[in-house]
Order: C-alpha cells, then sequence, then structure tokens
C-alpha cells in the first residue's frame, strides 16, 4: 500500500495552484438515519455559525476542516 497522501488544489485564476482552507459541516439525520452535509465554507466564522444553530437544536454535529 502507498503511504502518498493525494494533495488537492484550487486554481486562483493566475493558472497557479495554491492551497485553499476550506469546511465541511457535518450532522446526522436521525429521520433518514443518514450522516448529512454542508458546505464546502472558505470562512470558518459561517461554519461556526450553523454548526452552533444545530448544536442549539439538539441535532449532533460537526466540523470537517480541510487544506485543499
Amino acid at each position: 500500500m502507498s503511504t502518498k497522501k493525494k494533495k488537492y488544489y484550487k486554481s486562483d485564476g493566475n493558472g497557479v495552484s495554491t492551497p485553499t482552507r476550506g469546511f465541511l459541516l457535518k450532522w446526522y439525520d436521525g429521520a433518514s438515519c443518514a450522516i448529512k452535509y454542508d458546505g464546502p465554507f472558505f470562512n470558518e466564522k459561517d461554519a461556526n455559525d450553523l454548526l452552533l444553530t444545530y448544536l442549539k437544536n439538539g441535532v449532533c454535529s460537526w466540523i470537517v476542516e480541510y487544506d485543499y
């Protein structure tokens, strides 16, 4: 098995790829017994605001941070 990790980059408009920080909000939907997600968010505050909304409503939720 290979131990190399894949790196994904987003174009910055100049043809040069640069790493971008992103966030996904995941939560457990009890009605469908599935994990769902919202995003990606590129602003951490937006992701945290939505996370707090879900948590205040009693929904199990979390944020996943990506460097891509």
